[in-house]
């Protein structure tokens, strides 16, 4: 088996033994718009830290904020659906109506469990080879966003990128991410008609021995903050882990979402105060 065939092998049976719990329990949440109503829409995209391993049923609450509307698309790396697990956004969603109960919020998470940067982008052949075909990741998350916002009062508010750990593991891979970052960031701004759309995307700090690209991959994160206006990389180093020490466990899921949520709270209260200060007599 080569190095290829290992790692695929490797997520496989984590995801496989990670999501299948003995007490099934799904997460609790809305799925329905109100024309009437203003929203803020935040996208959540990336691989399996951001599809999630959390545990519902060791949650004390199931259920999102009713101010919360969420639409997701998440799966293992055979694109089987996860309905017992969770990521960032039930944490995410509690540091929002912690701090903004009357606003309303739309949730679209596209997340892929083993998926590369490249195969993120359109026109970009993807260096990893696999059995099974993601298909055209980004146009489907593109496709799903608009089907579910056409028609709503909505503005954009945020782009949360949790990725990068299958690009940790080949030289190829993690020499290109931060070019292929820079393409993902570009072309998300482009679609959705904001140069300036706040890109928020986590620290990737998996320690699993497989993953030997870590170092680049953080380096090219790092350039990426100090490089592109608007973006935002969040500290996971003290997140909880799984004992796979790849996939945050369901506390560290949970702290992952509250350190996404206070960039966005911050990010409300700099758009409210812009606004005040344009509108001033």
């Amino acid at each position: 088996m080569n190095v290829k065939s290992k790692v695929q092998f490797f997520f496989l049976i984590l995801i496989a033994l990670f999501s299948c719990n003995h007490q099934k329990e799904k997460l609790g949440y809305q799925t329905t718009l109100d024309i009437n109503k203003e929203y803020y829409v935040i996208y959540l995209a990336g691989q399996s830290n951001m599809a999630g391993l959390g545990n519902v049923s060791q949650l004390t609450d199931k259920t999102l904020p009713n101010n919360v509307s969420f639409f997701n698309y998440s799966t293992d790396t055979k694109l089987n659906s996860l309905p017992y697990n969770f990521g960032p956004e039930v944490g995410l969603a509690k540091k929002l109506n912690e701090k903004f109960p009357n606003l309303n919020f739309i949730f679209i998470k596209y997340a892929i469990s083993g998926s590369s940067i490249s195969e993120w982008l359109p026109n970009v052949e993807s260096q990893i080879e696999r059995n099974i075909d993601f298909g055209e990741i980004y146009l489907n998350f593109l496709k799903m966003s608009k089907s579910i916002t056409d028609n709503y009062k909505t503005q954009n508010l945020a782009f949360i990128w949790m990725q990068g750990e299958a690009d940790a593991c080949y030289k190829n891979t993690s020499k290109s991410y931060e070019t292929y970052l820079k393409s993902l960031i570009d072309r998300v701004r482009k679609d959705f008609n904001n140069d300036n759309l706040p890109f928020i995307f986590g620290k990737v700090n998996t320690e699993h021995k497989i993953f030997k690209f870590v170092p680049e991959i953080q380096q090219a994160q790092l350039h990426i903050n100090s490089l592109i206006t608007n973006t935002y990389l969040i500290d996971t180093d003290n997140l909880e882990k799984l004992n796979d020490n790849i996939h945050y466990s369901t506390q560290g899921q949970l702290d992952l979402g509250k350190a996404f949520g206070t960039t966005v709270n911050e990010l409300i209260i700099q758009k409210t105060t812009d606004f005040i200060e344009t509108n001033k007599d």
